[in-house]
């Protein structure tokens, strides 16, 4: 009684355990045009995903406004302002060139199990314009920075006003960073390298 028990559930198991991989087969199939399971588009997670999904999450991160922090205000710049440039024909061309595996069976057991024993990644594709850019940065400075000022003559009382303390933007030193950020998908926020200045001070020259 207890062999024939025995023999009951190994049938069972292997029944039940056929009927799993045939289902997984059923849906392994419905999902051959999407990204296999690994793949990752210029930094993102796009397993599971079609061509066109691939495409709009990739946009979606990569065009959306980057922070840019001034002591403490914050000013949103558009990537595309700045010639901020996808080259997403490249990129889904290169994902859908690698979507399908050279091997069927090693695609299907990873399809089963969640995991890439060999993940695909795919550099992202983008340029921008330095140019543009800079002068975007000296455009923002320029409303935002207070440049310290030196002592002047008041011609209506015939006195003397004393200088004041000011800042300005270095954008020699904050343009890499932005650029940075303009090439990363998440955290999309850069504090801008801004720099005290001292007032002129009163001298005999004045």
């Amino acid at each position: 009684m207890l062999k024939l028990l025995q023999k009951f559930l190994l049938i069972l198991l292997l029944v039940v355990a056929a009927s799993y991989l045939l289902y997984q087969a059923f849906l392994y199939t419905r999902a051959r045009d999407k990204m296999p399971v690994g793949m990752t588009v210029a930094g993102l997670n796009v397993a599971g995903l079609t061509l066109e999904e691939v495409e709009e999450e990739v946009s979606d991160r990569y065009l959306s406004p980057i922070t840019l922090i001034h002591r403490e205000e914050t000013i949103e710049m558009n990537p595309q302002e700045v010639g901020f440039i996808l080259d997403m024909e490249t990129m889904l061309r290169e994902a859908e060139g690698l979507s399908t595996p050279e091997d069927p069976w090693l695609g299907f057991a990873e399809f089963v199990v969640g995991r890439s024993l060999e993940p695909v990644a795919i550099d992202l594709h983008a340029t921008h314009d330095r140019a543009l850019l800079t002068d975007r940065l000296g455009m923002l400075s320029s409303f935002m920075d207070k440049p310290a000022t030196g002592p002047r003559l008041v011609e209506e009382t015939e006195s003397y006003e004393m200088g004041r303390d000011g800042f300005v933007t270095d954008i020699p030193e904050s343009l890499p960073l932005v650029e940075e950020k303009l090439y990363e998908p998440d955290n999309r926020q850069v504090e801008l390298i801004i720099v005290d200045e001292e007032a002129k001070p009163f001298d005999m020259d004045m």
